[in-house]
Parts: structure tokens; sequence; C-alpha cells
């Protein structure tokens, strides 16, 4: 039996692969800062897509409905929520900033998105599992860029 830790560095590391051989067998019209930047942000969504976990895992979502809760209790959410407190501290914050990743990326027209946007659309995988005041944001990702939101969480 594996410990969540584990997982997520197990995640984030197969997640890291998984891009690079995207990248080595299709033709994105990227640049070697993008690539760089996208891959960032795939490995840092797959080491934190499941701190938003809490005690009984998949199963609380479930328990919490069943006795009338009505917060936020997807584990994707709360990661993501959890994701931008820890963008507050100084020091995280910094980090992020070195790498580029409060940097606008690609969006459709009229629209920004920066690199962090797509790490929590990453994390969520589906619309619906991003916080209230995101979702908007899933609707702006370029089509030639949607497959980068399913290389973590993703149903197939």
């Amino acid at each position: 039996m594996r410990s969540r830790y584990e997982h997520c560095i197990g995640t984030s590391y197969l997640c890291g692969r998984y891009y690079d051989e995207l990248i080595r067998k299709s033709n994105q019209n990227m640049s070697d800062e993008e690539i760089k930047k996208y891959r960032l942000c795939v490995v840092v969504a797959g080491l934190l897509h499941d701190i938003g976990h809490c005690v009984l895992g998949h199963s609380y979502p479930r328990y919490a409905k069943n006795r009338g809760v009505t917060e936020i209790t997807e584990h994707e959410t709360m990661g993501i929520l959890i994701f931008k407190s820890l963008l507050q501290r100084e020091e995280i914050n910094r980090a992020f900033c070195n790498e580029g990743l409060f940097e606008d990326a690609d969006a459709k027209e009229n629209h920004q998105l920066s690199y962090i946007d797509y790490i929590c659309m990453m994390i969520a995988g589906k619309k619906k599992l991003l916080p209230q005041s995101d979702q908007g944001k899933w609707d702006t990702v370029p089509d030639n860029r949607r497959w980068l939101l399913q290389i973590v969480s993703n149903e197939r």
C-alpha cells in the first residue's frame, strides 16, 4: 500500500513523462519557453492534484452530501483553493514568479490566462470542479491547448 505522498510524487513524475512524450510525438506550435513552462505546470499539478483530500478520501463528498453539507466537498476544488492560499506565502509566490508562472499564457482572443490558471484547471480536470469564480476561465482555453487539461485529471 502506498501513501498519498508517494502517489502524488509518482503522479507528478509520470505526468511529466507523459507530457514529454506528447510533445515529442506531436506537432505543437509552442516555443521552447512555452514547452518548459507548460511542462512545469503539468508537474506541479500532478504533485498537488490530491492536496485537497481530507479524511475518508474519495468517500468524503458522498458522505458530506448524504448529511446535507452544501459547502465545497470535491477534493479537486478544495485543492485549488489550498493551492491559491499557498501562493499567498511570500516564499512560494516568489518561487512561482521566478519561474514565470504568473505570466500570461495562451488564451482565446480578448481573454487572459496565466500559467497558474492552467495549473488550477489541470488539477480540476473539469470545468465544474473549478471554484465558481474560476469556471469562466475554462472556456477561454484555446482549442490547441485543451489537451493540457487532460494530462493530470482525466476520465479515461
